[in-house]
């Protein structure tokens, strides 16, 4: 945490004493009109990972249900996605809702509303009055739940039966159970792919958004590029950006990790114990 806080201290000095304007003008010009669009990946990352959070438990609990239909619609659903390019998802989902309001007769007012995470939480007068911000995530919601279903799976499946069976011999519910003996343990085995899950959706997901020129950091860097006609130095200042921010990130989430890890399970790393 001190060297991530370091890495930030010495990024915000550069950014704002004057340093990368005397360094680089287009840098720092390109600090000011685009990469703060940064910020909008980082929200629709998060909030699609809280909502996938919730989907993917259920989804994961349903693929470890004693139910066959549960387990089955949960497959089916995991395989979907998961078999699926993102990119055709959030295509398909972006183009859902206009199709929807033909069929029904209504007007897509949502279309060109601005690419916000306050625009995805106002829905507006119709129930299919949907913005380009609010289709990304939700096709974001489909895609990280199937993933975190997975990740629920092999979390609960990581307890042993025996665990299990004594809190049933005790009298306890199956909703007990989860939440008092599987969740516990199998939340802190599970923090390390759910974090990785959310530094995915932010630098590998978010950005496709820009095919459907929905506004954020990548979409505003094709735009500074084609202003300035500085094209390779603006998708280098892109990628440094999302660099910063995914090691930025990376150290946070592995700090949590190494907080929440349970001792003994795993591999240690030499240096590191």
């Amino acid at each position: 945490m001190v060297a991530i806080s370091a890495v930030l201290a010495i990024l915000v000095w550069i950014a704002f004493s004057g340093a990368l304007c005397a360094w680089s003008p287009l840098a720092c010009r390109y600090l000011r009109e685009a990469a703060p669009k940064v910020l909008v990946n980082l929200q629709w990352a998060l909030a699609a990972i809280a909502a996938g959070f919730g989907f993917g438990f259920l989804l994961g609990w349903a693929r470890v249900s004693r139910f066959v239909g549960l387990r089955a619609m949960s497959r089916g659903y995991t395989e979907l996605i998961r078999g699926t390019p993102l990119l055709i998802q959030i295509l398909a989902v972006f183009y859902l809702f206009p199709a929807l309001n033909r069929a029904l007769g209504l007007a897509d007012a949502g279309a060109d509303l601005p690419g916000t995470l306050d625009g995805f939480l106002n829905l507006g007068p119709s129930e299919f009055d949907l913005s380009g911000a609010q289709r990304v995530v939700i096709a974001l919601i489909l895609n990280t739940s199937a993933y975190q279903a997975e990740i629920f799976r092999a979390g609960f499946q990581s307890i042993s039966r025996g665990q299990i069976e004594a809190a049933t011999a005790i009298g306890m519910s199956q909703l007990q159970t989860m939440r008092h003996v599987i969740l516990p343990q199998s939340l802190r085995v599970m923090t390390p792919p759910l974090t990785n899950e959310y530094i995915i959706m932010f630098k590998d997901a978010t950005p496709l958004a820009f095919v459907v020129a929905v506004p954020e950091l990548v979409r505003a860097s094709v735009q500074f590029g084609q202003a300035t006609q500085a094209i390779l130095e603006t998708y280098v200042f892109t990628a440094i950006v999302f660099l910063i921010f995914s090691l930025l990130l990376t150290g946070l989430l592995r700090f949590l990790e190494r907080r929440y890890r349970i001792p003994g399970l795993g591999i240690a790393v030499r240096g590191r114990e």
